[in-house]
Order: structure tokens, then C-alpha cells, then sequence
């Protein structure tokens, strides 16, 4: 019987999505430049990245598929500017505390059906700690405008139902003004992508600048610093290329 082939394919996994917009945000944050490998070629993601050059963030396509970004060194700083990142609901979350915690005036939009998905929770909070969030829609259709003038210090208590995105959003944007520490009503939930949010923050602000601690966060001062990382791939979007072999 003849005997089987000896058949090897190589898959290059895609970069992580979810990891790929955590660290675009603490990259534009950093102080000094980051190189970024192994983007997610996402729609979200390039959405995300138009949208950071639209506020102002200085970025350069390199070779072997990275990136280089020139970080603000702390949080924004952009006024009358327009972005959209499309129906991509990470990006919504994580953009608008960044926006927040700046010196800011901008718009931000998407498609209809990102304003039908629960926003509500996060642009309260946002509006308690001092910020100006507005909801409104006109001939292009539904928006937010938020004006920034910086997030205070102290104790936060943030919104956790229903998507850990809020909270992940909120420890990406915490701390340029001094101490913060995040108190939890409940449990937050899929802890895996709140993980993916700690993973970065330590890899861009170094251990011991965001403690997990039992029932909060306690965010550390500072700003991230700029750094090579490299997106590690995405098995879950290798899918279809595996199933074909």
C-alpha cells in the first residue's frame, strides 16, 4: 500500500483584534515611539487607526508589517475633529474615556446599529467624573461629541454590566491625573478580554502600574511608555484556513 504523503502547511495566525485596539490606544498614549508588529488587519482596526490619525497621532507604515507610532505622552489633546470607527464596539468604549481624559472637542461615529447597542451606562459615568458627552444625529446620521478637560484622581466606581468593555475602556485611560482606584459593584464579566486589557497596560506601563486587587484596580500614576510589541495571532481567525486543509 503506498504509503501517505507527508503534508505540512504553514498558517500565519492573524493579529489579535482585541489586543491590536488596546494597543494602538496605549501606543498613542506612550511617551516616545512604539513599534507595533502583527496587527490585526481588521476592518475595526483600521478604522481605529484612521481614527487616530484623524485626532492626530503620527503613524508610519514600515516593513515587514509594522507599524510606528508617535505617541501623544499622555492622553489627547485635538479639537473640532470627526472620527468614525464604524460597528466596531471596542473601539467605541476604549475611545471615549481616552477622549475624556484629554483636552478635547470630537466626534465620534459609527454605524446605526453601534448606537442601538447599550451606551448608555458608560456615557453617565463619563459625565460624572466631569466630562461632556452628548448624543445626537443629524443628516450623516447618529453621533457622540464629547469634550474632554482631564478625569479626576480618586475612587471610581464604573459601569460592569453586561461588557467588561466599559471597564477595560476606563483602565486605558486612567491615571494621567494621579491615582485611581476602580471599585466593583459585581464581578466584571468576560474576564478573558479584561485579562487581554491588563496584558497590555503591563507591557506598555510596566508591572505593579495596574494591581488587581480583590473587588477593584488600583491604577498608578503615569503614562505608557513607548515600546516595540508584537500582536501575538489570533487563532480563532485561522479557522476557515485550518478547516480547508
Amino acid at each position: 500500500m503506498e504509503a501517505e504523503a507527508d503534508v505540512r502547511r504553514e498558517v500565519r495566525l492573524p493579529g489579535c483584534k482585541s489586543l491590536s485596539a488596546r494597543a494602538l490606544i496605549l501606543a498613542a498614549s506612550a511617551s516616545g515611539e512604539s513599534r507595533l508588529l502583527g496587527l490585526s488587519d481588521s476592518e475595526d482596526t483600521t478604522l481605529l487607526r484612521r481614527a487616530l490619525e484623524t485626532l492626530g497621532v503620527r503613524m508610519e507604515e514600515e516593513a515587514a508589517a509594522a507599524l510606528r507610532v508617535h505617541g501623544f505622552d499622555g492622553p489627547p489633546r485635538a479639537e473640532r475633529v470627526e472620527v468614525d470607527v464604524g460597528a466596531a464596539g471596542a473601539s467605541f468604549r476604549f475611545l471615549l474615556p481616552w477622549l475624556a481624559a484629554g483636552h478635547t472637542d470630537v466626534v465620534v461615529r459609527g454605524r446605526p446599529r453601534l448606537f442601538e447597542r447599550p451606551q448608555e451606562p458608560l456615557y453617565a459615568f463619563l459625565r460624572g467624573l466631569g466630562a461632556r458627552v452628548t448624543l445626537f444625529e443629524d443628516a450623516l446620521g447618529p453621533g457622540v461629541r464629547v469634550v474632554g478637560r482631564g478625569l479626576p484622581s480618586g475612587d471610581w466606581r464604573p459601569p460592569v454590566e453586561g461588557t467588561s468593555q466599559y471597564l477595560s475602556g476606563l483602565l486605558l485611560a486612567a491615571g494621567f491625573a494621579g491615582e485611581v482606584r476602580l471599585l466593583l459593584d459585581r464581578p466584571a464579566p468576560s474576564r478573558g478580554y479584561l485579562g487581554l486589557t491588563l496584558e497590555a497596560l503591563e507591557a506598555f506601563r510596566g508591572p505593579g502600574a495596574v494591581l488587581q486587587l480583590p473587588g477593584s484596580f488600583f491604577v498608578r500614576p503615569g503614562v505608557p511608555r513607548g515600546r516595540e510589541y508584537r500582536v501575538p495571532g489570533d487563532p480563532s481567525g485561522a479557522t476557515f484556513f485550518l478547516t480547508a486543509l
